[in-house]
């Protein structure tokens, strides 16, 4: 559903047929594997996790002080992670709006993100109307490190997604993860 006019324009003008006679598809999930199949796609599908690689700690641990030493109120608290895009299929103000639903004890909500459907201001002026800037952090998560090794724990509402890297990356990285079942990561409440 994702930017899906491009897809069909693509579709139709640049690739016609194309689809219709590959040979196969890799999905990154049986969930994914599912959504072709109700495209109407006949041809084999391959079923194939994407890799990820796991962090060494020296870079854990740089990316860790470079992220505390920039915003220093996360080092006094504990740190739910929110790192993805900031778009509506990531249900951010949701996300927002739960955290702010009742009291947190010490910890704080770290939003570090792509800017896509919504800029780092826009998410700043919904926290400051609710006058809640010691409660949740934003920044632009582009050309910097990745957040993980300053968490203790990572958050994805998210409405759906082929695969979720950033939920492998933050497993990779140590983090225990609590995700939507709209993911396909049901293995995370079967597996612990």
């Amino acid at each position: 559903q994702h930017r899906r006019w491009r897809k069909r324009l693509a579709e139709i003008l640049i690739h016609p047929g194309a689809f219709a006679r590959t040979a196969g598809w890799h999905a990154t999930s049986e969930t994914e594997a599912d959504d072709i199949r109700r495209l109407g796609f006949i041809q084999p599908v391959c079923v194939s996790p994407n890799g990820v690689k796991l962090p060494d700690p020296d870079s854990l641990a740089a990316a860790r002080t470079a992220w505390l030493m920039e915003f220093p109120q996360l080092k006094e608290r504990r740190v739910a992670l929110y790192y993805s895009r900031f778009h509506r299929k990531k249900r951010v103000r949701e996300l927002v709006d739960l955290w702010l639903s009742e009291p947190r004890g010490d910890w704080i909500l770290f939003l570090a993100g792509v800017p896509e459907e919504y800029s780092v201001a826009e998410i700043k002026a919904w926290i400051a109307s609710r006058n809640a800037q010691n409660r949740i952090v934003v920044e632009d998560g582009r050309e910097r490190p990745p957040p993980y090794a300053a968490a203790a724990l990572f958050l994805l509402p998210s409405h759906s997604e082929n695969f979720g890297l950033v939920i492998a990356e933050a497993m990779a990285a140590g983090l225990p993860v609590l995700v939507t079942d709209t993911t396909p990561w049901h293995a995370v409440a079967t597996h612990g």
